[in-house]
């Protein structure tokens, strides 16, 4: 029975602990472009190309991460395929995730070379 007492009183002292908030400054951060891409076989591409932001940023909405102005190619012997931006709902979150997606099927065996302009910067 005391144990049970003990254990409750525990419960209710851990579950009440004291918080205390330490402000930590964030430094200068310079943004810089994040590609994320993962080419699978008989697969459409898809390339998510985001700017990064500061580890303490509150704000971390997709829609104003997008690099949305940039020129995404996807080339090989076979062919050039043209990455347009496009996006989809992400219930969870209740909002879209963006992406650069191509036309063409991936093929096994096949190198790739990847080409993103951004701004006229390559």
């Amino acid at each position: 029975m005391k144990s049970k007492l003990y254990l409750s009183v525990f419960s209710i002292l851990f579950f009440c602990a004291c918080e205390k908030s330490i402000p930590i400054k964030q430094g200068q951060y310079t943004s810089k472009p994040s590609i994320q891409c993962l080419l699978e076989p008989d697969s459409i591409p898809k390339l998510y190309l985001n700017y990064t932001q500061p580890f303490l940023t509150a704000n971390t909405n997709t829609a104003n991460m997008v690099i949305r102005n940039a020129a995404v190619t996807l080339s090989s012997l076979s062919g050039i395929d043209i990455l347009k931006l496009d996006s989809v709902f992400d219930r969870l979150y209740c909002r879209y995730n963006f992406f650069y997606k191509g036309t063409q099927l991936i093929k096994q065996n096949v190198i790739y070379t990847l080409e993103i302009n951004i701004k006229g910067n390559i």
